[in-house]
């Protein structure tokens, strides 16, 4: 998901998150625990609110980021780890 600013990332990647539970369903890969092989990476991760949208199936990517932080979101989402990419154009 495309947005325009580095706060409609989160606030997007929330947004989904809490229509999604409103609706009984999520974004989260609930096939075994996709975020194992993650696991180390995330507790090291200098962006508090991607630690924060992860487990809801979300990952975010702006400049804001750190480059490892950046890395970890693209592995994530190329990993099938997390199914909602938001991010900057």
């Amino acid at each position: 998901v495309f947005v325009h600013s580095r706060k409609e990332t989160l606030k997007t990647a929330r947004n989904l998150r809490d229509r999604a539970a409103r609706n009984d369903a999520s974004f989260a890969n609930t096939e075994g625990d996709p975020l194992k092989p993650f696991r180390s990476q995330l507790k090291s991760c200098r962006h508090r609110e991607l630690a924060e949208v992860v487990e809801s199936g979300f990952a975010l990517h702006h400049a804001g980021m750190s480059r490892s932080d950046r890395g970890l979101s693209e592995r994530l989402f190329a990993a099938g780890a997390v199914r909602g990419l938001c991010c900057t154009a």
